[in-house]
């Protein structure tokens, strides 16, 4: 016999008298049904899967359990009995049993971003389908269309939908944000149509779309008045000065101190108007004391009487325009009251203007019809005009038989149910499935369903944009439409 061949035969004969087996992993024990739900085996050890699935929190300090954050290294039968016979791994089975029948009081933790985010696209899509058949199902449907760009330099279209329910009540909702390739009108064009097409939204109840006209409108007014332009780029620039220097910023508080002024603020055209004299010291001061080019630049500027008169110009035109702007921002915004009560006494300097922009200000107008003003009326024929425009401007709408409906209509209004009533609470009285009227007069529910839908700005889009703003920031510029899009 060879020198050493009695050895194997040795450790055989002890592991018999001890009662354990050699040392070592044990393939044997993932086919125990003791084992097999929980074990499985790396190159550096066993770790237990219900347990790592379900981790608990440690109570103190930084756990360092073995079979979760450890792997357990002694391949013992024992080793793996105590591991179930643990606290720790009979919670794990129980949170595991618990999620495996949906029982109640479940708690679940997910720390993968794919769950989560086809959570959230499961979560989106329960939340959308009754929308969208309340949508779909609507008399007449409004767009609001609106682009920018976010913080990583994509274009996003964001899409809301103004549509009606079953009582003539107006909802306004996100339908989609949509990345594109530019701004120019194809593309937006060609978005809108694979949106509606994508959302099974029929193209026959599509009235209205409403897009911000301010781009185009301030590019309108810097052709035709240039140095407004140079007013807006020195407004910028004088902004910047002042807050990238701290000591420029201090020494225009002192100044507006020494003046009495406050609320001292450089960019806001109407603080700026008040704070003129300071901000032109602290300029001159910045000339003469530590020869700033660009300080020097700026008081040429704006110590010239052409940016005088335009700050005060734009002090006192902006402030109106402020709050026209806010009474397009309401949802349930009686936009039929703008030319009668709004443009013609207010803004009869910017008519011409405002009318080459909204062309369809006639139709908007015929509106008007609905309301209880026309109704009472003792002459019918502006009311008469109203209704050829509408019946010429929609062609669902019976000419002939929308004016017999109107007679009929104006006596309920007069004298009937809907005395007393605004032209709003008409126009939902009309398009209310619950009442009569819409089965009494068809023509005049499908125009007050239109002119409910009418959308008159994208102001729901830039809400949106603005939301989007505060989640995707400079450090999370790698988020992406279809992230943010199902929250």
């Amino acid at each position: 016999m060879k020198r050493g061949s009695h050895v194997p035969l040795v450790k055989a004969a002890v592991a018999v008298l001890t009662k354990h087996r050699l040392s070592g992993w044990d393939p044997s024990w993932l086919e125990n049904p003791k084992y097999k739900p929980w074990l499985y085996k790396t190159d550096i050890g066993m770790f237990c899967r219900i347990c790592r699935q379900h981790k608990q929190p440690a109570s103190r300090g930084t756990s360092t359990l073995i079979f979760i954050e450890c792997p357990g290294q002694s391949y013992r039968k024992d080793k793996l009995d105590a591991h179930m016979a643990s606290d720790h791994h009979k919670t794990a089975c129980q949170r595991h049993a618990d999620l495996v029948r949906g029982g109640p009081g479940h708690r679940l933790y997910c720390r993968s971003h794919r769950i989560i985010d086809e959570m959230l696209e499961i979560l989106a899509s329960v939340t959308e389908k009754p929308i969208l058949r309340d949508i779909q199902a609507s008399q007449a449907v409004g767009l609001e269309v609106d682009e920018s760009t976010d913080v990583s330099v994509v274009k996003q279209l964001d899409v809301h939908v103004r549509y009606l329910d079953k009582e003539g009540k107006l909802y306004c909702q996100f339908l989609d944000l949509v990345p594109i390739a530019d701004g120019q009108a194809n593309t937006i064009v060609a978005a809108v149509r694979e949106v509606v097409h994508k959302k099974e939204i029929p193209t026959q109840i599509i009235f209205g779309l409403g897009t911000d006209c301010n781009a185009a409108v301030m590019t309108d007014a810097s052709e035709k008045v240039p140095y407004m332009k140079t007013f807006k780029e020195h407004l910028q620039q004088l902004h910047l000065y002042f807050r990238n220097g701290a000591n420029r910023t201090a020494a225009l508080k002192s100044a507006a101190e020494a003046l009495g002024i406050s609320k001292l603020k450089v960019k806001a055209i109407q603080n700026l108007q008040r704070n003129i004299s300071a901000v032109l010291g602290v300029l001159a001061e910045e000339v003469e004391v530590h020869k700033c080019p660009a300080a020097k630049g700026l008081y040429s500027f704006l110590a010239a009487y052409r940016f005088i008169a335009a700050l005060h110009l734009q002090a006192d035109v902006l402030l109106h325009l402020a709050r026209f702007s806010k009474v397009f921002q309401r949802e349930d915004v009686n936009f039929l009251a703008i030319k009668g009560q709004v443009m013609d006494p207010y803004l009869d300097g910017l008519k011409s203007h405002l009318e080459g922009r909204f062309h369809d200000l006639d139709v908007l107008a015929a509106f008007s019809v609905l309301g209880p003003q026309a109704a009472r009326s003792p002459n019918n024929e502006a009311a008469l005009v109203h209704l050829k425009t509408l019946a010429e401007k929609f062609p669902s709408v019976d000419g002939s038989t929308v004016v017999e409906e109107w007679t009929s209509f104006k006596q309920h209004v007069v004298t009937g149910t809907l005395q007393g009533k605004t032209q709003l609470a008409i126009m939902q009285e009309l398009t209310s499935k619950y009442e009569e009227f819409g089965v009494l007069y068809p023509n005049l529910n499908q125009l007050a369903a239109i002119a409910l839908t009418a959308p008159i700005s994208s102001v729901n889009c830039e809400r949106d944009f603005s939301a989007m703003n505060r989640v995707k920031t400079d450090l999370r510029n790698r988020l992406q439409g279809e992230h943010m899009l199902p929250a």
